[in-house]
């Protein structure tokens, strides 16, 4: 996940928060700063006053499945304060790291939380899977209850919290699409992109939106490009809009030993425009680790190669804060 730092006032960011990777918007006015911290990252750290990032930012918030997760800080950094987006848009880890960090005092309200529980969303996001909106109050409602959360037999591997046990007449299943339960879905599908040099990112959301199949869609975790269009806005601002949690950058050099062992046959126009002979492939190849390949789209600017991971579990920190390329600079 991204995280940008806006701050209302000049202030020194301390060393604590530059090493954890968040990036500091300056140019513009506090507007124009929101509006490019909703499209290009995932949590926002505000500094100043919660009046104002209320002010600020909330004019921004559409939908809590999608939207980033948005935290306060005072500008003596004494409180790190989340004010939404606690648990599908990352706060509450974000939260706790910033503050940890810092080693200051943070401040949530949300009611599994303080209450010692992980909510189902929580447990969603803290093992990269997705559910649907509408099913987490009557879950979390229950939890609050007192009562025990069963769950299938298919996450024997997960780590279960406090209440959630496994059952054989179980309320929620894993990746199950009968309507008759409520299901959680892992996001593990690694799409592989290749686009054209002006190909923007309204382009790019627009064909992935209408080509690539709803449920692939929701269960994408990474979407991977080689260096040349990693290091481009256009790709960042399509990762954050279609709400896909880890981009990637493949090397050219593993990209290379990628195509001989997958066996693809280079493309002599792609090879000249990007030193290697194919992209969208190999570069989901590698980010699925060595997964399964599911699908090729190729559209008229852009190509989409879907491969199912290997491990439908994260093997890295879901709450990993990417440090940005260099192109944000523009920002």
């Amino acid at each position: 996940m991204k995280v940008c730092i806006i701050s209302v006032r000049d202030v020194p960011i301390p060393y604590e928060l530059q090493a954890l990777n968040l990036y500091q918007i300056k140019n513009g006015s506090l507007a124009d700063k929101a509006a490019k911290a909703f499209r290009f990252f995932d949590s926002i750290l505000f500094i100043g006053s919660c009046a104002i990032a209320i002010k600020t930012l909330f004019r921004h918030l559409s939908d809590k499945m999608s939207d980033p997760s948005i935290l306060v800080s005072d500008e003596k950094f004494l409180n790190t304060v989340l004010l939404c987006g606690s648990h599908m848009a990352g706060g509450q880890r974000a939260g706790e790291k910033i503050s940890s960090a810092l080693k200051n005092n943070f401040v949530f309200s949300t009611a599994t939380d303080i209450n010692g529980l992980t909510g189902i969303d929580l447990f969603c996001r803290d093992n990269c899977m997705t559910m649907e909106k509408k099913e987490i109050q009557q879950i979390n409602t229950e939890l609050l209850k007192g009562k025990q959360i069963e769950l299938s037999k298919d996450f024997s591997d997960f780590s279960l919290p406090k209440q959630y046990v496994l059952s054989e007449t179980p309320k929620i299943r894993l990746n199950s699409y009968n309507s008759d339960s409520v299901s959680l879905y892992t996001k593990d599908f690694s799409i592989g992109v290749g686009f054209h040099k002006n190909t923007c990112a309204p382009e790019l959301i627009r064909e992935f939106q209408t080509s690539v199949p709803g449920w692939i869609r929701q269960r994408t975790g990474t979407i991977a490009t080689i260096e040349k269009k990693y290091n481009t806005l256009a790709f960042h601002e399509f990762a954050r809009i279609c709400n896909i949690p880890f981009t990637f950058c493949c090397e050219t050099q593993n990209l290379d030993i990628a195509i001989r062992e997958l066996g693809l046959k280079e493309n002599p126009v792609v090879l000249k425009n990007t030193g290697v002979g194919a992209v969208s492939e190999p570069c989901a190849f590698i980010a699925s680790g060595k997964g399964k390949k599911i699908m090729e789209i190729k559209r008229k600017n852009c190509k989409f190669v879907v491969y199912q991971n290997k491990n439908i579990k994260p093997d890295k920190d879901p709450y990993n804060f990417e440090k940005v390329p260099e192109v944000f600079n523009e920002l």
